[in-house]
Order: structure tokens, then C-alpha cells, then sequence
């Protein structure tokens, strides 16, 4: 199941062209986790089963993903890169808010 984040955290989203990174980074934020899902919303637009670098999530750590579903109003992204510091991290912003 989705669990929505209290206050969107901001990310910046590259997409890439094969293994190289193909434009400038993009302002994103996360707003939802689900397992190794994640939904962002972006303002450029992205394309259904673009692969994307995305950082801010992990300290310095870029994270690999791939756009699997384009909505109205939010993107989903499954996340194609895994570690241990990463899924801390996921962990982390799905606790609540005290």
C-alpha cells in the first residue's frame, strides 16, 4: 500500500539515454512509498518507461529507477537500485511524523 509522506521531499530527477545521463538535473518531489516504488511529481514531464538517476534521497548516493506508470497529476517510479543505505532511508521518511 501507498504511504503518503507528511510534507513532500525535494529530489532532482536526470533522465537518461542508454547508460549516459541525457539533460540537466530536474526538480522533483516524493510524496508516496510503496515497497521499492515511489510516486514523484515533476513539472517537466516524463516518459512512460523512461530510466531516470534520481538524487536526494540517499547522502550522496544516486539511485537508478525506471518511470512505470504517467498519471494526471504524479509519476511512478520503480527503483531499479537497491542498498542498504537507500532502504534506510526509505524507512526512515515512512515513519510518521511525531
Amino acid at each position: 500500500p501507498w504511504q503518503t509522506l507528511a510534507a513532500p521531499w525535494p529530489l532532482s530527477v536526470i533522465v537518461m539515454s542508454g547508460k549516459q545521463l541525457a539533460g540537466e538535473p530536474l526538480p522533483c518531489e516524493l510524496v508516496a512509498v510503496a515497497d521499492h516504488t515511489l510516486q514523484i511529481v515533476c513539472e517537466a514531464p516524463l516518459k512512460l518507461l523512461a530510466d531516470i538517476q534520481l538524487s536526494g534521497l540517499a547522502k550522496n548516493k544516486v539511485i537508478y529507477a525506471k518511470v512505470t506508470a504517467v498519471e494526471a497529476d504524479y509519476y511512478e517510479v520503480a527503483l531499479t537500485s537497491l542498498s542498504d543505505e537507500l532502504l534506510g532511508a526509505l524507512s526512515e521518511l515512512k515513519k510518521p511524523a511525531l
